[in-house]
């Protein structure tokens, strides 16, 4: 009996941990944006290590190889060196390490169940905010822990580690946040779930899948609805008679239209799109200056503003020495959000090959791992997720999205991806957690 109970114990600590690290993925509040929250998550990954008994093993010591052989020619590069810089990214291995080696194929459905239960919780707190915000204010008035980092933002915001809130005066109906930093970020964690439950692990009739879609749209996200139909449009792509295909061409083109007209995505991203030049991005970082006040740019603004701090560093990028970007060399506080754009230039060519190697070896690791009813090639919709999930966020440095990267290699599932017809399925492989 005791040993049953260390045993329970163990596997409620170890999903914690799991838990953790998508809370952590969210990056919802100012802590876990902090160098402490960074040493929290690598104390707390010392622990699940030392507890689980977890050993070190020679694929997870190259990974550590290829990053210190990229931070000794980044340093020697900008010729400073940066010792948050050197920790940050073994940090996030380690963990997509330690959670792969406790969980295996588990990962996937911890990840789906947790996003469910997460999302079922924001969307009670998202009815309860449109029917009567203040009952949320005054909640949030007390337990809030968002911090300063989104206190430029016009709307009225908090958050408390599981959900977050957004209130705008002259907005109709508010949008989802769910428990990430805004309902953009937060479209991105349901639609990967969505995905997983669906393609991975076969549950294509499921509440899951319901909730899931309801959180996805109640988010009003540009980024999460245009990724969801571009999913959509290839699962069906790669699954209909190739005399249906035409058909299916020509209602995805009548669908994307409709789409396109919603305001806060044909609208929106036109808007962003042409005001997207360097002279507005100067003018910006004039105001920044002049007013003292923090900017925040869209997609299109931050790729340009990172697309020319990528030319000045081209190789290695500008690494951990932020002071050479390009609005903080004017004296400027400009805050960027697009994800490829920030790869590129903080870490270089370097960076966005190991990122697309990443990318291309976990989507043939998926690929092979599918619902085999299903055709197709898994690799394109996974990497078509993921560089629309870039082009808006940086979501792909989480831990969350290292786990999916890294399974490939550190999983003791890998050597059955070799082969696409082998008997080993998704359900065995991908195995759903209990």
């Amino acid at each position: 009996m005791e040993i049953n109970n260390k045993s329970n114990l163990l596997q409620v600590i170890n999903q914690t941990y799991f838990l953790f690290l998508i809370i952590y993925s969210a990056s919802a509040n100012d802590f876990v944006r902090s160098f402490n929250g960074l040493i929290t998550l690598f104390a707390a990954t010392l622990f699940i290590i030392c507890i689980n008994q977890i050993k070190i093993s020679e694929k997870l010591l190259i990974s550590f190889g290829v990053w210190i052989i990229y931070f000794i020619c980044s340093t020697i590069s900008i010729r400073t060196f940066h010792p948050h810089f050197l920790i940050e990214i073994p940090i996030i291995i380690l963990c997509a390490y330690t959670a792969i080696n406790i969980f295996q194929g588990k990962c996937f459905g911890l990840y789906v169940k947790y996003v469910y239960y997460l999302s079922i919780i924001g969307l009670v707190l998202y009815f309860i905010q449109l029917g009567y915000p203040p009952i949320i204010e005054s909640f949030y008035s007390v337990l809030n822990i968002q911090g300063d980092f989104l206190t430029e933002n016009a709307a009225r915001t908090g958050n408390f580690i599981i959900y977050s809130y957004s209130i705008e005066n002259d907005v109709l109906f508010e949008r989802n946040c769910g428990f990430a930093w805004e309902p953009g970020a937060y479209s991105c964690f349901c639609l990967i779930a969505l995905l997983i439950n669906v393609l991975m692990m076969n549950k294509k009739k499921s509440i899951v899948n319901t909730i899931l879609l309801l959180a996805l749209v109640t988010t009003r996200s540009t980024t999460g609805y245009v990724l969801l139909f571009i999913s959509v449009f290839l699962v069906l792509f790669f699954n209909v008679k190739s005399q249906a295909k035409y058909l299916l061409v020509i209602f995805m083109i009548v669908i994307s239209i409709i789409v396109w007209n919603l305001d806060f995505v044909g609208e929106k991203m036109s808007d962003q799109f042409n005001m997207a030049e360097i002279d507005r991005i100067e003018t910006l970082i004039d105001w920044s200056i002049e007013y003292d006040t923090t900017y925040y740019l869209s997609r299109f603004d931050s790729f340009l503003l990172a697309m020319m701090d990528f030319s000045s560093h081209p190789i290695f990028g500008y690494g951990g020495n932020t002071s050479l970007q390009y609005s903080t060399t004017q004296g400027a506080n400009v805050v960027t959000i697009s994800g490829i754009g920030t790869l590129l230039a903080r870490y270089g060519i370097y960076g966005f090959i190991g990122w697309i190697y990443l990318l291309c070896k976990s989507g043939q690791f998926y690929n092979s791992h599918k619902n085999k009813s299903l055709g197709g090639n898994m690799l394109v919709i996974w990497f078509f997720l993921n560089i629309g999930i870039a082009i808006s966020y940086l979501l792909i440095l989480s831990p969350v999205f290292f786990i999916l990267y890294f399974f490939p290699f550190f999983s003791e599932e890998e050597q059955s991806a070799t082969k696409p017809s082998d008997a080993s399925s998704a359900d065995s492989v991908l195995d759903p957690a209990s």
